[in-house]
């Protein structure tokens, strides 16, 4: 975990700005916990000027988040507007505000990961390292959206579990029809209430 940590205070000195507003949030610690995976709870400390990483911390953590890996980075990467950027095993319990300031200071976190491989590599196979990872994402990015589409063209056309949109928008309307016909019948009613108490 020290090599983790030292890694990881390492790249935040090397972007200032992530690190002067990671000091608004010192003190707080966030839990992470990994699913499917052997590696027990891991505790960060934020400090006024970086993160320290610990697995047997003492005390309460004020925000847990429990999560697989991989919707973990994407949860820390995602805009977290709209649409949530995550599906399945994510949890977070705790300080709803700190998860979300954590989650934005690690989106515009700019690491320079070519520059960090160059560093240990050398500059060809890091161009050549940076180039596979892109394509790697692109590639993952793609698959995502093909199993998404064909998963909801399954449930829609294949198990008919999914309604389809002109059949949302006729039940939408015949709901808005009946609200408005109730509505007309409730007046009607109390006028004649009105009428026969006179």
């Amino acid at each position: 975990m020290k090599s983790l940590e030292h890694l990881l205070n390492n790249l935040l000195h090397q972007d200032p700005e992530t690190l002067d507003e990671l000091t608004a949030l010192a003190g707080k610690v966030i839990q992470v916990e990994l699913l499917n995976t052997a590696q027990p709870a891991i505790n960060l400390l934020i400090e006024e000027r970086g993160i320290r990483i610990e697995t047997d911390h003492a005390g309460d953590a004020d925000v847990l988040i429990r999560s697989t890996p991989l919707n973990l980075l994407v949860y820390l990467r995602s805009s977290g507007e709209g649409r949530p950027a995550v599906a399945g095993n994510l949890e977070i319990r705790g300080d709803l505000g700190l998860a979300q300031d954590f989650q934005r200071l690690m989106r515009r976190f700019d690491i320079d990961f070519e520059e960090q491989a160059a560093r240990l590599l050398g500059d060809a196979p890091a161009r050549k390292v940076a180039n596979v990872a892109r394509m790697s994402a692109d590639f993952l990015r793609q698959l995502k959206n093909k199993l998404e589409l064909d998963l909801s063209e399954y449930a829609l056309y294949e198990k008919e579990i999914l309604p389809e949109r002109d059949e949302i928008e006729r039940f939408n309307y015949s709901v808005d029809e009946l609200r408005d016909d109730l509505e007309r019948l409730k007046q009607r009613v109390y006028k004649l209430q009105v009428a026969g108490s006179e």
